[in-house]
């Protein structure tokens, strides 16, 4: 437990929050009542908190900021209650993902200067992410891939560019007194409008069944009035797929065995997502 260069009086800590990120989070227990640190790199705090002043202004769920010192940000505390959480307790409402869906075109249409852009060269790092980690813990050949992930790539890339929050997952959206709080947004890009609803959708987490994928997609596409095509969202489905599952053993590899047990699900939703683009030879090899 970290207790150097502590900089809050009066709080105390009461545990260390588990993540899959360098920054490291307490819950603590001030005189003033029970709060998050986020402890990071001056940088890394100071992006943060521009993203998350931007993300507030535009009406978005993101935590208030208590105080700032150093290398720690004094955040509001969000709870427990996370969308995985949720899903694991109450079963995947649709009503929820409605709610996630209708704050995540909020944040696709805020306005936020200054983000990079997610476009052709780190979509492809997806896959390199997926050969650096994944592949040699499977030992698969994929030497015959790159052809085919850089179509994918260009069918991802061929959306609308919008503000990209780059992790939407389950674990990063929090349900406080009824409402949607996004976390872990401060890498930000701009990219492809079907990245953060594929994220969000074939989430290895919460493993939606497929015809409940598919009404929320309709739902989705019904509020955002943007154009949208089922092979861009399945392409961005794919390179997320592959770069969540190259995380999961990397974590795993430096002890954080949560992420382990979601290896296999990621691998059969990346399966059935190659399947869908008629890719089944790249499908097969996994």
């Amino acid at each position: 437990m970290m207790t150097s260069a502590w900089p809050f009086d009066h709080c105390d800590i009461v545990e260390e929050l588990s993540g899959g990120s360098n920054r490291r989070f307490f819950r603590v227990r001030c005189a003033k009542g029970v709060f998050v640190v986020m402890q990071a790199q001056v940088k890394e705090i100071e992006r943060y908190i521009k993203v998350r002043d931007k993300l507030s202004i535009s009406g978005i769920g993101v935590p208030s900021i208590v105080d700032v010192k150093d290398k720690f940000v004094l955040l509001e505390d969000l709870g427990d209650l996370s969308l995985y959480k949720y899903v694991k307790t109450y079963g995947p409402s649709v009503d929820i993902y409605k709610k996630v869906m209708s704050e995540l075109i909020k944040l696709q249409k805020s306005n936020i200067d200054g983000l990079p852009v997610f476009g052709r060269e780190k979509l492809f790092g997806e896959f390199l992410h997926f050969k650096r980690f994944y592949v040699p813990y499977v030992g698969i050949d994929v030497k015959s891939w790159d052809e085919k992930v850089y179509f994918l790539v260009e069918k991802c890339h061929n959306a609308a560019y919008v503000p990209m929050h780059r992790d939407l997952q389950s674990t990063n959206i929090f349900i406080k007194n009824g409402k949607i709080y996004f976390v872990d947004f401060q890498d930000m890009h701009m990219g492809p409008l079907y990245f953060d609803i594929a994220s969000l959708l074939f989430d290895p987490y919460i493993m939606l069944k497929t015809d409940l994928i598919w009404q929320l997609v309709e739902y989705y596409k019904g509020i955002v009035k943007i154009e949208f095509e089922r092979e861009g969202l399945l392409s961005c489905g794919v390179l997320r797929l592959m770069q969540a599952l190259g995380a999961f053993v990397k974590l795993s590899m430096e002890g954080k065995v949560f992420f382990e047990r979601f290896i296999k699900a990621g691998r059969l939703r990346l399966m059935e997502l190659l399947r869908d683009m008629e890719l089944s030879d790249m499908a097969d090899l996994l």
